[in-house]
């Protein structure tokens, strides 16, 4: 025990020597600098989007903040099958083809997996724009066709946004994604309140007002993309070289990678947004899905923020075996006892002062979000965790695990919503949003069981 313990103090001595002299030679230098911009750039991801979504929640209160969360949760569903696993794919094989010095494959993978993201990108696109009269007037019955119908844009540049941020991470270029970040926080923040301060001065409809803050998304990320579309012409050698097609069998192991991953991308997404899509459905007064989204908003960026296992991953991933299954100890001896126990502080602080948090932060127009956040706040326990143990299956290669726990946790929560909304929405709207919070925090809980119970398994 003593020796580990005087190990365990080397290596995190020689971590921060590293980081104090700015060495970051070697894999293990290259994994901190990863690392770090990796940290900074959720930090600004998670800190922007929570000052853009307050600011927005108070600006627009409970009914059109609704609305737009609706919005937002239907293109983002749409958004998971322009992936589809194609960014995963495309981290894998080009990364792995650089490794080996080998740049024209690299350059045929990239160009394949291009091929196929931008086939699906604008048949998605397409879809969308097809069917958001449908969305809007028959399933939600809400007036949010307009705000899909400029979303379906926001679709089109975030995925191309999200696929080159891929290729960035496949060749260990993590500060461009960091800038890239920062772009479309400020850009997103200043267009909208732009918006808020003076447009809306003029007495523009709901429609046209949710409209014009989706434009705000759109050229957020038109912006993001642009940046790196630049950079990648500058700062990536290979994309200039000249390549053949990859052959046919590549390109059918290269499918046969992504099918497995496609379940996960969907699940995930469909397990993060079938509450909000359910809700929609079910509640005809948005201004309830506005109090479920202020208070699932809140736990949500707490949640990201206590997920610091992301550090990890540099590290897992250049593990196999035993070694790979002692790195799991470590952390659960390191870093699970201290996430764990911050997590439950926070938890117990948010159950005592929900009241004082909701109306600082988003005004006493949302008291009827005090309750929910309650509740939901149990996923600050949780989505940490979860973090952990997923970087550890993906490290290992076991991404079906995760793909089948992902799939059955899912119908599970999409069975506990439609049942606990359909029997509470008859007492009231506001109870149909308690029973999509159970659903969600029970559905995590089995999640998270059933991987700890998977990785002692394995």
């Amino acid at each position: 025990m003593e020796f580990f313990v005087k190990k365990e103090r080397k290596e995190f001595l020689g971590i921060f020597k590293k980081i104090k002299k700015r060495d970051f030679s070697g894999n293990e230098g290259m994994a901190i600098k990863n690392s770090y911009f990796q940290v900074s750039k959720m930090v600004v991801a998670k800190g922007g989007g929570l000052l853009f979504t307050i600011i927005l929640a108070r600006f627009l209160m409970p009914e059109l903040f609704g609305l737009y969360s609706l919005a937002l949760a239907t293109v983002f569903i749409f958004i998971g099958f322009t992936d589809m696993g194609i960014d995963s794919a495309l981290i894998k094989y080009v990364s792995g083809f650089l490794g080996e010095e080998n740049r024209k494959k690299a350059k045929q993978y990239l160009s394949y997996l291009f091929k196929l993201r931008t086939f699906l990108v604008f048949v998605i696109f397409m879809i969308l724009l097809i069917s958001a009269k449908f969305i809007a007037e028959n399933y939600y019955n809400k007036p949010i066709f307009w705000a899909l119908i400029v979303g379906s844009f926001y679709l089109l540049f975030l995925s191309f946004t999200n696929f080159f941020e891929s290729l960035f991470f496949s060749v260990n270029k993590f500060k461009e994604t960091f800038y890239k970040e920062i772009i479309f926080q400020i850009s997103r923040l200043v267009l909208t309140l732009i918006v808020v301060l003076v447009l809306t001065k003029q007495g523009l409809s709901n429609m046209l007002l949710l409209s014009l803050i989706m434009i705000c998304l759109v050229l957020a990320s038109f912006s993001a993309l642009i940046f790196l579309l630049f950079k990648s012409k500058k700062g990536i050698s290979f994309l200039q070289i000249k390549s053949k097609k990859i052959s046919k069998s590549e390109k059918k192991e290269v499918n046969k990678f992504i099918l497995p991953l496609t379940t996960t991308v969907l699940s995930g997404l469909f397990l993060s947004y079938v509450d909000i899509i359910m809700l929609g459905g079910f509640i005809i007064d948005s201004e309830f899905i506005g109090y479920y989204s202020a208070a699932f908003h809140l736990t949500g960026a707490a949640a990201s923020l206590l997920a610091f296992s992301t550090v990890l991953f540099p590290i897992f991933s250049r593990l196999r075996g035993k070694r790979l299954k002692r790195g799991l100890t470590k952390t659960i001896k390191v870093v699970l006892p201290i996430t764990i126990a911050l997590s439950i502080l926070i938890v117990f602080l948010t159950m005592i002062f929900s009241p004082l948090i909701i109306k600082i932060i988003y005004g006493g127009g949302y008291s009827n979000s005090i309750n929910l956040l309650r509740i939901l706040s149990l996923s600050i326990i949780t989505g940490p965790i979860i973090a952990i143990y997923t970087n550890y299956f993906i490290s290992k290669g076991n991404t079906k695990i995760i793909a089948k726990l992902l799939i059955l946790t899912t119908l599970l929560n999409i069975c506990l919503n439609y049942i606990l909304i359909s029997i509470f929405i008859k007492q009231s709207h506001f109870l149909a949003t308690i029973g999509a919070a159970i659903a969600t925090i029970f559905s995590g809980f089995v999640y998270l069981t059933s991987l700890v119970i998977s990785a002692k398994s394995k």
